[in-house]
């Protein structure tokens, strides 16, 4: 008797059709039939395809079908399903000495039996925390081990299965063994500071730390950590970072040792701690600002031109890339002084002494001189200032004449402002043609003139100049030599100021000339002595009197007179001659040429009208003089400036233009707004020749004004408080100034983090 296996599935609800025999597999097959010694017979099937839900039934037939009582045989209803997978998972890469977790998963806790799984590790030098693992229906379905890695290089780990007393189960793990490579951990460390660091803000350093490169979606947690937390400022305090390097900044409140460390979280397995964080950390000396010595001059005051010196001292040299510079920095108007170009000192400096230099180039009253040190802030910068100020020279008036008569000894004077201790040596060129008294070497010890005589003995041109020594040769201006030209006792001699006159037009202004004889004339004649002007610009000036008469019938004689010019109209030099008529007398060799010139203006140019409060916000208050001005100038000028306010200071609060100094025609003088006012008054006061026109405002009013604001907004929400996200939307930013700048104005707002 036979007995036949058939598969079918649903074709309809309620039919069925044959399943496709590549879809499973029947052994020894689908027909078999009954041996008489065992009367059975048994049916393997194998599913080769799933999921498939499959009906099977079974029919006999053969000759010995009717010896049997054939009950009714039940169909079966069978699914195929796939088998439960078993998964073994881990790290590609193993980092030596780092502890690693394998992991073994099941689909399904085995509901019967076990399933234990084996781990070899022994040729890979890795330390397994157990060699297998066993699944039951009591386990989880992930059982673990954990693995340290001894020995570098790459290994294939077997993995062997073993199913007990269950079915659903694949006979292997997935995959049935494991590669792997085992590489040395990446340390993670600090980055080594300058070799000199120095303590305050301004030193700020930069720690970074190195921890290589980590892969796709991983990332670290660096948080810096030091023994001196309480003597420094650290910021940020952690990072957390995937691919750009944490960076920390970090200043000392104060010289110290520090011992910097990091702790960590990564999702990279191969980070570890350096040897040197783990053994010691880092240690960093934030040290003490290097000393500066500054010695001001030991004097207060000092005649224009001479220098003056301060004196720098550094305790040491500067770090390598770094560069140390001073300068001084002025209060008053800077044409008053000159100023040297700062001085420095790098990492190869030998003379840690420098000196900045400075002389006064006009006369000023006392004012502040700052010695400003900056572009290293490893120096401790002291602020360090002194008062100075610098007096005109003294102008030595010599009252000499022009032109003076043969063998006749004549007076002249020298003349100081103020009391010295002076020697003035009169040298003649060529040498012997006059002669002094009581000597060529005129003392003025605590006086302020002397007197002495010359006495000619040839008919010629000399040239006179000075020489000046003794205590206070250094204080006084040198006079200018002088052309003294020798007359006979027959001409007539006439002297000026200089043999170039220049009268101002203003009726109260003259200048005075004088005409002279040796001999009288013999009694009944007369000799006349008229100016001429020749000039292309006609009568340029007057002449009182228009001539000068000498009477030999007039008794008693009177051999010198005198001749006033004023000025008329502006005009360039002109020619003047003085014409003799009278028999024996002839005309004097002295020429003379005449300008005359409207008076200087002394003006304020743009008078300002606020002033914002601080130093860095001060204005000007610039005096002129106008372009025609001639220098040096033959009188000084004083232009003093005063406030009753205590909202305003005033620097310099006098402005001087000396005698006989090479001076700028411009000056300025600089208002510092100390607290907020209206109508603030300044005076002003000008002491001048009357050649010149003081246009100064008596008063000059100002506003002292608050600082006004720059707004800075986040541009979408108005917010000054905004949070970023990495990765997110730019922020933009809107900056506002209250008040359009003027042409000559300008800011710069810049974002700093």
């Amino acid at each position: 008797m036979a007995v036949s296996l058939t598969v079918q599935k649903n074709r309809t609800s309620n039919s069925l059709m044959d399943v496709d025999p590549a879809l499973y597999s029947v052994s020894p097959g689908r027909d078999q039939s009954i041996p008489t010694t065992s009367k059975s017979v048994t049916f393997t099937i194998k599913p080769l395809t799933s999921p498939l839900t499959v009906q099977l039934s079974f029919t006999t037939s053969g000759t010995a079908t009717s010896e049997y009582f054939i009950l009714t045989i039940p169909a079966f209803v069978v699914r195929f399903a796939s088998l439960y997978p078993i998964t073994f998972g881990g790290p590609l890469y193993l980092y030596r000495g780092l502890e690693t977790t394998f992991s073994v998963t099941v689909a399904i806790a085995p509901p019967t039996g076990a399933i234990a799984i084996g781990v070899d590790a022994t040729a890979a030098g890795i330390a397994l925390s157990t060699s297998s693992v066993q699944f039951d229906a009591t386990t989880s379905t992930t059982l673990n081990f954990t693995a340290v890695a001894n020995t570098l290089g790459s290994f294939t780990i077997p993995i062997s299965t073993a199913v007990m007393g269950v079915i659903g189960f694949e006979k292997a793990t997935r995959p049935a063994a494991w590669s792997v490579s085992v590489q040395e951990p990446y340390p993670l460390d600090l980055y080594n500071p300058p070799t000199f660091v120095y303590a305050f803000e301004a030193n700020k350093i930069q720690l970074s730390v190195d921890f290589g490169t980590l892969g796709v979606g991983e990332t670290i947690t660096v948080t810096l950590t030091s023994n001196a937390s309480d003597y420094l400022e650290v910021f940020p305090a952690s990072l957390e970072v995937s691919t750009s390097t944490p960076i920390f900044q970090i200043y000392a409140l104060e010289p110290v040792w520090a011992n910097f460390n990091l702790t960590f979280t990564s999702s990279a397995r191969r980070v570890v701690l350096s040897s040197r964080l783990i053994s010691s950390g880092l240690v960093v000396y934030f040290r003490p600002l290097k000393k500066v010595t500054m010695v001001a001059p030991t004097i207060q005051t000092t005649t224009i031109g001479i220098d003056v010196s301060v004196s720098i001292t550094v305790s040491e040299k500067p770090s390598p890339g770094s560069t140390l510079l001073a300068e001084l920095q002025y209060g008053g108007s800077p044409s008053n002084i000159v100023i040297p170009p700062p001085t420095q000192w790098d990492s190869s400096a030998t003379v840690l002494t420098r000196l900045l230099t400075f002389s006064g180039r006009s006369p000023t009253n006392l004012q502040v001189i700052t010695v400003r040190l900056y572009n290293d802030p490893q120096y401790e910068i002291p602020s360090f200032s002194f008062n100075f100020m610098f007096e005109a020279l003294l102008q030595m008036t010599v009252d000499m004449p022009l032109i003076v008569f043969l063998n006749q000894s004549s007076a002249f004077t020298l003349t100081l402002p103020s009391t010295v201790s002076l020697s003035t040596t009169i040298a003649v060129s060529p040498l012997n043609v006059l002669s002094f008294t009581p000597s060529s070497t005129l003392n003025m010890v605590l006086q302020n003139s002397a007197t002495a005589t010359m006495m000619p003995s040839q008919e010629r041109e000399v040239t006179v100049s000075f020489a000046l020594s003794a205590d206070d040769a250094a204080r006084v201006a040198v006079p200018a030599s002088r052309k003294v030209k020798v007359a006979s006792l027959n001409q007539v001699i006439v002297n000026a100021p200089s043999a170039d006159i220049v009268v101002y037009i203003k009726s109260t202004i003259y200048v005075r000339t004088t005409v002279q004889l040796a001999i009288a004339p013999t009694s009944g004649s007369v000799v006349t002595v008229t100016p001429q002007l020749i000039c292309p610009s006609g009568n340029i000036v007057t002449f009182t009197p228009s001539s000068v008469v000498f009477n030999g019938s007039v008794s008693p004689m009177v051999l010198t007179k005198t001749v006033d010019i004023r000025g008329v109209i502006a005009s360039p030099a002109c020619s003047l001659l003085y014409a003799v008529s009278g028999s024996g007398y002839t005309s004097s060799p002295q020429s003379f040429t005449v300008e005359t010139r409207d008076l200087h203006k002394i003006q304020l140019i743009n008078a300002p009208t606020r002033v914002f409060l601080g130093t860095a916000n001060r204005v000007i208050l610039n005096v002129s003089l106008d372009s025609t001005v001639r220098m040096p100038l033959t009188d000084s000028i004083s232009i003093t400036f005063a406030s009753s306010s205590p909202c305003l200071t005033i620097s310099p609060s006098a402005l001087f233009w000396a005698a006989g100094n090479q001076e700028d025609l411009s000056k300025i003088a600089y208002v510092t707004a100390t607290c907020i006012g209206t109508g603030l008054k300044i005076t002003t006061s000008a002491t001048a020749n009357s050649i010149f026109t003081n246009l100064l405002p008596t008063t000059i009013t100002l506003s002292a004004l608050a600082l006004q604001t720059v707004t800075v907004t986040e541009s979408t929400t108005g917010s000054t408080d905004y949070f970023m996200f990495v990765g997110g939307a730019a922020l933009d930013m809107d900056v506002v100034i209250p008040e359009a700048l003027a042409d000559d104005e300008s800011l710069t707002v810049t974002a700093s983090y």
